[in-house]
């Protein structure tokens, strides 16, 4: 606030917060959660009843600025959570269609490493991949 509008503001209001300082911190990428920039935009709102009343249109309008921010940024959080949501079942899925590929490459490479010593051990499968295509149970 600026000293020739109210200069006993900063004695009444320990911490000042305007509009154009969030709007710099947003740019500069100050905040680390929404709850830091809502406990600022909460702040004018606060200080502004703190100084000017709780009846006072400006304070009215902070309290509709507040209003409006927490909706919108409700609905943020919300659709970024879904997405995370939406990005871990897309992960978990990839994750799963690869372990059949990845067991089979393992028990590949392992039947490879592994010597042939009998008979049998060529004729029946031994891996429980091997089984499975081969149709017998694990």
């Amino acid at each position: 606030m600026q000293q020739q509008i109210a200069p006993d503001y900063r004695q009444i209001i320990p911490s000042e917060m305007w509009f154009d300082l969030i709007s710099a911190r947003l740019q500069n990428h100050y905040y680390r959660s929404s709850r830091q920039f809502f406990a600022d935009i909460e702040a004018i709102k606060a200080n502004s009843a703190t100084y000017n009343g709780e009846q006072h249109n400006v304070t009215q309008d902070a309290k509709e600025i507040v209003k409006r921010v927490s909706a919108e940024l409700q609905k943020h959080v919300e659709k970024s959570g879904e997405q995370a949501i939406k990005d871990r079942i897309s992960d978990a899925r990839r994750k799963l269609e690869q372990q059949p590929q990845q067991l089979s490459e393992l028990e590949e490479s392992k039947d490879e490493a592994s010597p042939r010593t009998s008979p049998a051990s060529t004729t029946t499968p031994r891996s429980s991949v091997q089984r499975r295509r081969a149709g017998l149970r694990t």
